[in-house]
Parts: C-alpha cells; sequence; structure tokens
C-alpha cells in the first residue's frame, strides 16, 4: 500500500490531476480538459494521467477516439484520498486572496460549493466589483482553478447589483450565504 501511494503522490502535478478527479467523482475529463484547468501542458497531464490509469486510481473509456478519465471509485484508496483531497489539498484562503491582489474594484469574493466542501450551492466563488475587468477577473479565476485542480462556476456581479439582490433575498445569493461558505477577500470603500 505504501509503494501505491509514493506512486501517486510521485509529483505535484500527479497529485493536482489526481485531485481534479477526486473532487469531481462520476464525472470524466480528457487530457486537454484537465490541462486547461490545472494551467499546466498537456503533454505532461497527459503522462500523469496514463501513469494514474496504469496505478488503478483512475478508469478509462474512449468516445470518438478520445480518451476520457474518471476516479475509480472501487479503488481501495478512493476514500482515503478522497479525503486528503478535501482536508490538504484545498486551496488556502490567502491564496485565492492573492490571485485578486491588484484587480481595482473587487469589493468582495466568496468561496462557496466545492472550494467550500458544500455541493448544494449553484456557484463556487462569488466575485463582487464596482466596475468588473473581466479580463482580470477571469485570470484570477484560472490561478483559483489550478490552485484547487477543479474547474469552478463562478458569478461577477456589479456592486450596485449585488447590493440589490441581496435586499431583494435572491435566490442564488441565499444559496451562497446559507450553506457553508468561506469569505476570501472584503474590502470596504
Amino acid at each position: 500500500m505504501f509503494k501505491d501511494v509514493a506512486q501517486i503522490c510521485a509529483s505535484p502535478l500527479r497529485l493536482r490531476t489526481l485531485t481534479f478527479f477526486i473532487r469531481r467523482e462520476g464525472e470524466w475529463g480528457a487530457t486537454p480538459d484537465v490541462a486547461s484547468t490545472l494551467g499546466a501542458q498537456r503533454a505532461s497531464v497527459g503522462r500523469e494521467l496514463v501513469s494514474l490509469a496504469r496505478d488503478g486510481i483512475l478508469k478509462t473509456r474512449t468516445v470518438k477516439r478520445i480518451t476520457q478519465y474518471a476516479v475509480n471509485e472501487k479503488d481501495p484508496l478512493f476514500k482515503p484520498l478522497l479525503a486528503l483531497a478535501s482536508a490538504a489539498l484545498a486551496p488556502l484562503l490567502k491564496d485565492m486572496a492573492a490571485a485578486f491582489r491588484g484587480i481595482r474594484g473587487v469589493t468582495l469574493v466568496v468561496a462557496s460549493g466545492l472550494l467550500a466542501e458544500e455541493p448544494k450551492s449553484a456557484v463556487d466563488l462569488l466575485v463582487v466589483s464596482r466596475s468588473p475587468d473581466t479580463k482580470k477577473i477571469e485570470k484570477a479565476i484560472k490561478k483559483i482553478e489550478a490552485l484547487s485542480a477543479l474547474p469552478l462556476r463562478y458569478t461577477v456581479m456589479e456592486a450596485r447589483e449585488y447590493a440589490e439582490r441581496r435586499r431583494a433575498y435572491d435566490r442564488l445569493l441565499r444559496d451562497i450565504f446559507d450553506y457553508k461558505h468561506q469569505i476570501v477577500l472584503e474590502r470596504t470603500g
């Protein structure tokens, strides 16, 4: 068993690649999807996927000549790796906040959904900005996707819209704030 765990943890990219699938149990993904989310080269991710499939922690299928991967829930290491991925491999709040450093106007960032271990939430990240700079915000979200090894569902709101929706007890915001969530960044003024 030790040899199996050592093999799985042989490289940071292999561990991040595995985390991509462990935290998305039952979902399939191909090399380009994984590489894009992790911000890594396709060839490197492809090698890690082949290795993890050979070790049995990932299963494969071919759809239209494209190999897809998913976590093998029957592997004896699946449950311990799931616990590890949830507890130790989640991105730190300070690292997520750092992704938004230097983006003017961002007043609030809230982690929910998969980032807060709350599967019921419709989004994983809420970003509120006085004047949203979409390109910079998307770049910050890509950094957080790479940190978390997860493709994120997110929403960006202009501050005025956010305030109106909070007053109206909007369902999306209620689903974020009534369930488990974490404030990543909060600025006043």
